[in-house]
């Protein structure tokens, strides 16, 4: 929820803090502070069942980052940056229920949902998209064709589970990366310029990456095929076979993994001395 200067977003804003004052007494201390956190529908829905699964340190996070005054409280001002910032819960109640427990039957994992609400404002989740994605049908390409060509230097899109086979049967003898990812993973935006450097630097590497949640067919490499546990995950390839797989948007682990399962004549840094080493790993951003 953002709310822009606008005179109707304004009066919105306002009849939210007011709600949110439960006292009345014209800010928003920490008591109130921690209720408003523990809402859903940006405010205006009590998670009553899961009550007080904030701690007293996360609350005093929210508060820390936006009592700009230090008067241990939050006013009016401080309140609309508060909402700007994130700090509110999207969604209704219901719906942010359902996707965690279609999240639980997809992929069973020991998350309550206290817990799923708490990732969910981490990671600036978009409803709507995991959604989709959950009520997406899956589907095994089964004699679907699809072709596209592998861009050297560039980090290549695929967009059907089909176009992965291909490119692993047509580039065989060569190190294939893939990113699988989905739209709404901030780690994975955050390492997409990292993952382009990677491709430009390592030329006779196929770079390739999808988003699990763009069609049928991509689902079903994301979940089935490649069962992948979170995102980013990158898995490595030769000979149409898996070598290697890992998680986490993490230059060094991509560097010390290429480093790994290149061969000499397809490594750049296979004579490289350490001074060239320093020079390449400025370019990749690894300290």
């Amino acid at each position: 929820m953002e709310i822009e200067g606008n005179e109707d977003n304004v009066l919105q804003l306002k009849e939210l803090f007011r709600l949110a004052d439960l006292n009345g007494d014209g800010v928003i201390d920490k008591a109130e502070l921690k209720t408003l956190l523990q809402s859903t529908d940006n405010g205006l829905q009590r998670v009553t069942k899961h009550a007080d699964w904030l701690t007293d340190e996360d609350v005093s996070k929210w508060l820390n980052k936006y009592d700009w005054d230090s008067s241990g409280d939050i006013s009016f001002d401080e309140f609309q940056a508060l909402v700007n910032g994130g700090a509110l819960l999207d969604g209704k109640l219901e719906q942010l229920a359902q996707v965690e427990k279609e999240l639980q039957l997809a992929k069973p994992a020991k998350i309550d949902f206290p817990q799923f609400l708490e990732m969910f404002r981490a990671d600036l989740l978009d409803l709507r998209e995991i959604l989709a994605f959950l009520q997406m049908e899956s589907k095994s390409p089964q004699g679907l064709l699809s072709r596209t060509e592998a861009k050297q230097g560039e980090v290549t899109f695929i967009r059907s589970e089909e176009e992965f086979d291909f490119l692993i049967g047509e580039h065989a003898e060569r190190l294939i990366v893939l990113e699988a990812s989905v739209t709404w993973c901030r780690p994975c935006k955050g390492f997409e310029r990292a993952y382009q450097k990677f491709a430009a630097q390592y030329v006779n590497t196929i770079f390739l990456k999808f988003f699990g949640n763009e069609n049928e067919y991509t689902k079903h490499l994301f979940e089935t095929r490649l069962n992948t546990p979170n995102t980013p995950t990158f898995t490595f390839w030769r000979q149409g076979g898996l070598v290697h797989q890992h998680s986490g948007a993490n230059k060094v682990k991509m560097e010390d993994a290429l480093q790994k399962y290149l061969l000499p004549e397809e490594n750049p840094l296979a004579q490289a001395n350490a001074f060239q080493r320093q020079v390449w790993h400025a370019k990749l951003g690894i300290s």
